[in-house]
Parts: C-alpha cells; sequence; structure tokens
C-alpha cells in the first residue's frame, strides 16, 4: 500500500500479484517545465494513462484497488532554443530551415507549411530537425514554414520563418515549377468540399498525373464533373500559369442483403446508401407464420425499433419467421393451445344457420328500406355480427377499423375463449379496449389478422379493401375452407 504519497519526479513503478493496489490518495506534483504520466492497469504490458495525464501543474488523484500495476514518469517538456529563421534564395536554389529543441527524448518533429495563406498543412515526410525544400520556384515566394516538437510531456510549435525567392536573372536548366493537386469529398447534398492539398514540383514541359488517394467511406470517381487528372506543366508568368489537378471522391454506397428464415417477406428501405444513413426494416409474415426478430449475418450493427445505422461496409441481416400454433399440438405457441377439434368447433356455420329475419323492423335511423343495403345491414346486426355505432345509428358510410374486422370474424366463429400472452404494446386489456380484445389476440392467433413487426396492432387503422381481401382469404383457409 502507499497512501497520500506525493510525486514530484522521477519514476515510480508499483506492482501486486495477489492483490489490488491499496492507494486512496495520490498527489501529483511536477517540477518547473516537468510533466508527469501516470499510468495504471492489470500489469506493465496493458497500462493505460489515466484522465488528465500528462500532468503540468499539481493535482490529486485517486487509485482504484482493482488496478494491480501503477506506473508514473516525470518528462522535461519540450524548449525550443533555435527558432526556424526566414531566408531569401533565388529561383532555382533550395531553401533550409533548422529547429534546436531540448526536452525529455525522444523528440520527434513535423515540418508544416503555409502557402499563398491556404492554412497550415503537414509537408510528408519531413520529420527531421532541418528540412530542405525541393528547387524553389516563384510561386514559393512568401510560404512560410514551421515545425511541431513533440515528446511525452507534450508539444511545441515554433514560430513560422517566412520564405522569399527572388527571380533569377540567369536562365535555370532544367527549369521546375510547383503544381496543385486538390482533392474534393462529397457531402450528402451531392456537392463537393475541398478534403486535401498537395504542391508537388516537377519539370516544366512534363505531363504529370494525380494518383488518387485514399479515404474511408468514399471512392475516387474519374468521371466525376470537373475531374482534372493530368496536366503539362509550364513556365509561370501568372497564376493562370499554375497547374491545378482536381480529383473528386464520392461516397460509397453501401447494400443492404435481406435474408428470410420461415415463411414471409421483409425488405430494408433504402437497401442502398452511404455510411451514417438510416436503414429501417419492414417484415411481413405470410401463410401460418409470424415475425419474430432479426438476426445480424454480417456488418457491424445493432437493429432497434426495426431500424440500424448503415457502417462504412455492406450489411446481411435476416428476417426470422415463426410457425403459428398449428393443429395437433398438446403445447402452446406465440400464445395460442393448438387444437383440431377447437378448431372445428370454431367452425360454426356461418352458411345455413344464421339468417335475415326479413320481417325486423331496423332501430337505426341512417339504415332505411329503401337503402340498397338494407338487407345486409338488418342481417349483421340480427345475428350479432356488427352493432350500430350508437343506439339509432349505424354509420352505413363510415370505414371500417382492424379492430371492428376482427370482431366481426370472432363473432363469426361463434366468439371461442381465448387464451395466451398479448404480443402487442398498443392493445391493453382495459374497460375501453373489452370489446376487441379477445378478438384482436384471437385474430392473430389463428393468422387472420396479423401485427407489426414493432410489436404494434394498430387496432384504430383503417381497412383498404385489399387487406380486407387478405383478411377474408386468411379466414376461409383457416375454417377449413380452401376449396371454397
Amino acid at each position: 500500500a502507499f497512501n497520500n504519497v506525493t510525486i514530484t519526479g522521477g519514476e515510480v513503478t508499483v506492482a501486486s500479484n495477489d492483490q489490488g493496489i491499496q492507494a486512496n490518495t495520490i498527489t501529483i506534483a511536477p517540477k518547473h517545465n516537468t510533466s508527469i504520466v501516470v499510468e495504471v492497469g492489470d500489469n506493465a504490458d496493458d497500462a493505460k494513462a489515466i484522465g488528465g495525464s500528462p500532468f503540468t501543474e499539481e493535482e490529486t488523484i485517486n487509485i482504484s484497488s482493482a488496478h494491480h500495476y501503477f506506473h508514473s514518469a516525470a518528462y522535461a517538456a519540450v524548449t525550443i532554443t533555435t527558432q526556424p529563421s526566414g531566408t531569401t534564395v533565388t529561383e532555382g536554389q533550395t531553401a533550409t530551415f533548422t529547429i534546436a529543441a531540448t526536452g525529455s527524448e525522444p523528440l520527434s518533429y513535423q515540418w508544416q507549411q503555409n502557402m499563398n495563406g491556404s492554412g497550415w498543412t503537414d509537408i510528408t515526410g519531413e520529420t527531421n530537425a532541418t528540412y530542405t525544400t525541393g528547387k524553389t520556384t516563384m510561386d514559393m515566394n512568401g510560404t512560410q514554414y514551421r515545425c511541431v516538437v513533440s515528446n511525452s510531456a507534450g508539444s511545441v510549435i515554433s514560430d513560422a520563418a517566412t520564405l522569399a525567392v527572388q527571380k533569377s536573372t540567369t536562365p535555370i536548366d532544367p527549369k521546375y515549377v510547383r503544381y496543385i493537386v486538390e482533392h474534393y469529398q462529397q457531402n450528402a447534398d451531392g456537392r463537393y468540399t475541398l478534403a486535401d492539398t498537395e504542391q508537388p514540383i516537377d519539370e516544366i514541359g512534363k505531363t504529370v498525373t494525380a494518383a488518387p488517394k485514399t479515404y474511408e467511406g468514399y471512392t475516387y470517381n474519374p468521371n466525376a464533373a470537373g475531374t482534372v487528372a493530368g496536366g503539362t506543366l509550364t513556365e509561370i508568368r501568372d497564376a493562370a500559369d499554375i497547374v491545378t489537378l482536381k480529383l473528386y471522391y464520392d461516397l460509397t454506397v453501401y447494400t443492404v442483403t435481406v435474408e428470410i428464415e420461415g415463411s414471409g417477406t421483409a425488405s430494408a428501405s433504402p437497401a442502398s446508401a452511404t455510411a451514417g444513413t438510416e436503414i429501417r426494416l419492414t417484415a411481413d409474415s405470410g401463410g401460418n407464420y409470424h415475425f419474430e426478430r432479426w438476426e445480424v449475418v454480417s456488418g457491424n450493427i445493432t437493429i432497434e425499433n426495426n431500424a440500424f445505422s448503415m457502417p462504412a461496409e455492406n450489411v446481411t441481416v435476416r428476417a426470422v419467421f415463426a410457425p403459428d400454433a398449428s393443429g395437433g399440438s398438446s403445447g402452446t405457441e406465440g400464445g395460442h393451445t393448438g387444437d383440431d377439434e377447437a378448431d372445428e368447433e370454431d367452425s360454426d356455420s356461418p352458411s345455413g344457420s344464421i339468417g335475415v329475419q326479413e320481417e325486423a323492423d331496423s332501430p337505426f335511423t341512417d339504415v332505411l328500406p329503401d337503402d340498397w343495403f338494407y338487407n345486409d345491414v338488418m342481417f349483421v346486426w340480427k345475428n350479432g355480427l356488427m352493432d350500430g355505432t350508437g343506439a339509432v345509428t349505424f354509420s352505413p358510410d363510415a370505414p371500417i377499423t382492424r379492430a371492428q374486422v376482427a370482431l366481426i370474424f370472432f363473432r363469426l366463429a361463434g366468439s371461442p375463449e381465448v387464451t395466451g400472452d398479448n404480443p402487442f404494446t398498443d392493445v391493453e386489456n382495459s374497460p375501453a379496449t373489452a370489446w376487441y380484445y379477445d378478438a384482436a389476440l384471437w385474430a392473430h392467433q389463428r393468422g387472420i389478422v396479423a401485427g407489426y413487426a414493432d410489436h404494434t396492432w394498430h387496432p384504430g387503422d383503417p381497412v383498404s379493401r385489399e387487406q380486407l381481401a387478405v383478411m377474408f382469404r386468411n379466414y376461409v383457409y383457416k375454417r377449413g375452407r380452401g376449396g371454397v
């Protein structure tokens, strides 16, 4: 155990094989111009720096006893002792910039340039204390250079040094010029934004070609409008003589493949998209099956509420449909007990045993004997298949809902007893839903009026003609009248 310890420098290592490090608080108090890095973990190999590390000012930290390894080391911060200086050269000559710095080794260097005020960019491969340009051209006049020096204690940026290039009074052979390569990435709105700029140098008269780069989530499009992949270098007398090459990269479009297990249909919308696009999944059961779940076959995704965010890769998902309860089963499946005899009992014959009483008078003020549907309304009302919408109204022109259709089929089957769990979040067993609750569960269990993939049933949705046709067909086949 080491408690209430103050560390001001040097290197401290504490390891415990049998039990965690017993430490409550440790004070980190770096000396002037010093940083202290603190790492913890199970052992030296997996130790990682804690939050706030490296510390440059005094701070008290807590170390959990869950760790078995503690290590701290003090590093002298980077101090630049010699700044790079501006220099003047004649066109065609090279220019050299140098920096000197002290601090805990190892020190790393990265030279940067700012040409014509376009912003600071790293100079690829220039990672030493000295940087020498290629042969200068007049368009390099005014370019600034600086160096970023780093070590474990942090990074320091040097002063900027300016390059002055003077026009040569004597012929230069061969002559070199700088040209520009711009890389543009596509935005979600289809437009392009400049993402990267290169400024290489080559001989006058030479035809140069830009090399495409690799960007995650993007694909190089050689046919994009505005593409300039190559050009011939000429002597630069004004800005119009500078060769500028432009390459464009489109957002990569990845595909979604939907596999199906069981009987049903499933789809993704959209079926192909760029990374970050929301993909919506839809599944509809078919035959004697109901939708059960989504499975991820390939792709780094998480499906929530039938949707996921498109990753930077192709995706394959599987819609799993499970069989409904079938006749002859002695157990329960999907909340319904399968029973052939029960199915036969449910088959109270809608033909022959139900007939309209022609002498019945209509209790509805909106259904009159002259109406073409009068006898039909009397039939469903007298036989208990449909009720009025009020004491004296039937509302013949009103749309019918899923709950009402389910209730009609339920009553046509003799209003059988319903058992099993309710899988739907929008069908509650309450006084307000009592009139259709059993009918909704029965219609779902029998595969007559199916639910949705998100565990909803939408009892209040109106029923279209094609939906009603499907429900009638399901009812007829579930009732054992496949020959009708």
